[in-house]
């Protein structure tokens, strides 16, 4: 992850971390409290940081696609 005055890994998780959670903040910025869905398309890599916010938050209810789509 680094030593010294280089910690180049540790910065570029930090910034990864970062921007999930700026996309986090977008999507529960403008939801309102009558919506009913709110359906994410995001990439592999993505899903299980913002699942986890999502999950912790306790307004929302996180469910899977094909459970709303029948």
């Amino acid at each position: 992850m680094g030593a010294g005055d280089n910690y180049i890994e540790a910065e570029s998780v930090s910034d990864w971390y970062l921007r999930n959670l700026a996309i986090y903040s977008n999507i529960i910025t403008p939801i309102d409290a009558k919506d009913k869905y709110v359906i994410l398309i995001f990439g592999q890599g993505r899903i299980p940081i913002l699942k986890h916010l999502l999950q912790n938050n306790d307004d929302f209810e996180v469910v899977e696609v094909n459970s709303v789509l029948k």
